[in-house]
């Protein structure tokens, strides 16, 4: 009989790990208990699978570790706007130390002040990027309010000076396409709160931007 079923094409093994492991347990428990036992096993799987998926996986160190390497400037969204206002013969500083918030973009002349801000760090209203991690919420939200303050009294101390500013978002410039719609405005804003000269603002140097 061995020896024909061997043989045969149509006669397969089970092989599944989930019949097998069935099996197993249906041999050392009772008959009737085997639905019990199987729908407390499959409720536990479904509250672990709903845990996982509304929990942060990240643990507390590896989490620090990665908001502790985002930058804070020359980000890409920052360069690629010094890149595009350099372009447009718009001459700036970056960083400066004597204003009050360290301006990502300064126009000395025009007592303009440029900050390029992270959507999450500066708790952009709106946006996705400015969804709170799911772990330690209350950490990041005491730590976002208290960055949305700062900006207020940045933005204070700056206008007391004298000084404009404009606020640009990273998801401003998210892609491509984004970027080729925004940075235009952009300019346009930058324009429109310090007017230049007809001229003074589309001649385009050949020297580098500010690093």
């Amino acid at each position: 009989m061995t020896s024909r079923l061997r043989h045969r094409p149509n006669v397969r093994t089970v092989r599944s790990p989930f019949v097998i492991m069935l099996a197993s347990v249906g041999l050392q428990i009772k008959e009737s208990n085997l639905l019990l036992w199987l729908t407390t096993h499959f409720l536990q799987f479904i509250v672990i699978a709903d845990y996982n998926r509304n929990v942060d996986r990240v643990t507390k160190e590896k989490r620090s570790r990665i908001m502790a390497a985002v930058h804070s400037k020359n980000t890409g969204t920052e360069l690629a706007v010094r890149r595009f206002l350099w372009s447009h013969g718009i001459r700036y500083r970056v960083h400066a130390a004597y204003l009050p918030g360290r301006p990502d973009i300064v126009i000395p002349r025009r007592k303009l002040a440029v900050f390029v801000h992270g959507c999450f760090w500066h708790g952009h209203p709106g946006c996705s990027r400015g969804r709170l991690p799911k772990s330690r919420i209350q950490y990041w939200k005491a730590k976002i309010e208290a960055n949305k303050n700062r900006d207020h009294l940045i933005k204070e101390k700056l206008e007391d000076k004298g000084w404009r500013q404009l606020v640009i978002w990273e998801c401003q410039l998210r892609t491509r396409k984004a970027a080729s719609i925004s940075l235009p405005q952009i300019l346009d804003s930058i324009v429109a709160l310090c007017p230049w000269n007809a001229t003074e603002h589309t001649h385009k140097s050949s020297t580098s931007p500010q690093a």
